[in-house]
């Protein structure tokens, strides 16, 4: 057993990860009892963690369940295990300082001091400097349900040098696999930092082979700057790269070419020199998620705590960008109908 894998399952790191598995969390059945005997748990994973991998006392994923969400598109979630989840978290520990060290600075997803705030100043500062210039933004058809196991294993040897912390890689990667060996799924930690660093072999070659010097990426959400001819080049060589070595597409429908004056669609907004708006598509979701809620308050289902705790993030997001006449439109309308509501049930 090499050191950092005896680092992933002690009992130390996998009680750390069960408190960070159950944040937001605690409150449902199986993660409460998980918690409550925190010590027992963890130490049967470390016991079980340590086993010969295809011992029969082994640890190895658990079946998952899954349900389909609309968001706004319609994805398939996979809920592991809860066990599943501290291993997955221990895991991450370890092995988040070599993925970090692989990324370049404008890669924005799951990473510590980055996220859709900082993406989208990025895009805005690329945008200003740009004005008259062109982009290409593009994203990944069904990224994470596309991402080829075998492939993504080469990529996880070259950046993880340990071959027990390979091996357990990829029991995870190949446990839930879509039947084609493609597929990360949609909800596990490790899923995000994998697909991460998948696209990260995308960031060098952009940034390394085509000299891009205006590119960013959340994610599958990618952007990159340049004049006409520049932007039209690194569309068709993206377009060969992602086929040909990390067997991806390109979502035609909504990968584009555009003038940077047109605005830039980026996570949900529409990112211009000057200002950076909600697209009607994230409005939407924002105020079926708020109408949700309100009902959830209204039958009872959730406490006035946990509605404000459940919209707090989603207004302070917006709150960061140019919404302030939308929200306040949005404010003043639903406080009338609230009031008419009241004075239909007191008359």
């Amino acid at each position: 057993m090499t050191p950092r894998f005896a680092r992933v399952a002690a009992l130390g790191t996998l009680l750390q990860a069960i408190q960070r598995a159950a944040r937001g969390k605690r409150h449902l059945p199986e993660v409460a009892r998980f918690v409550m005997d925190a010590e027992r748990h963890g130490l049967e994973l470390s016991h079980a963690l340590r086993e010969p991998m295809g011992s029969e006392a082994a640890w190895r994923p658990g079946p998952a369940r899954t349900f389909q969400l609309y968001d706004p598109k319609l994805r398939q979630i996979t809920v592991v295990p809860f066990a599943d989840r501290v291993v997955h978290h221990a895991l991450c520990e370890v092995l988040l300082p070599d993925f970090e060290r692989f990324a370049i600075f404008h890669s924005y997803a799951c990473r510590t001091g980055k996220g859709q705030h900082a993406a989208l100043l990025c895009c805005q500062k690329y945008a200003r400097s740009q004005k008259d210039g062109w982009v290409f933004k593009g994203d990944i058809r069904a990224y994470f349900a596309s991402i080829p196991h075998d492939r993504l294993l080469e990529v996880i040897h070259r950046r993880v040098g340990e071959s027990d912390l390979r091996a357990l890689l990829a029991q995870i990667v190949h446990a839930y696999s879509s039947g084609e060996g493609r597929g990360l799924p949609i909800g596990a930690l490790t899923s995000q930092h994998l697909a991460n660093l998948y696209l990260g072999v995308l960031d060098h070659y952009v940034k390394d082979d085509l000299g891009a010097r205006r590119y960013l990426r959340y994610m599958d959400d990618f952007a990159v700057f340049g004049t006409k001819e520049e932007v039209l080049m690194f569309r068709r060589q993206i377009a060969l790269f992602l086929h040909n070595r990390l067997g991806l597409s390109l979502n035609e429908r909504t990968s584009r070419v555009l003038p940077v004056r047109d605005g830039v669609p980026m996570l949900g907004m529409r990112v211009y020199p000057a200002v950076v708006r909600i697209s009607r598509a994230r409005w939407q979701r924002f105020q079926k998620r708020h109408r949700t809620v309100e009902q959830q308050l209204s039958d009872g289902v959730l406490t006035e705590e946990q509605a404000a705790d459940s919209l707090t993030s989603q207004y302070a997001h917006l709150q960061k960008w140019n919404t302030y006449r939308i929200r306040q439109r949005f404010l003043e309308r639903n406080a009338r109908l609230a009031e008419a509501r009241d004075n239909m049930g007191g008359s």
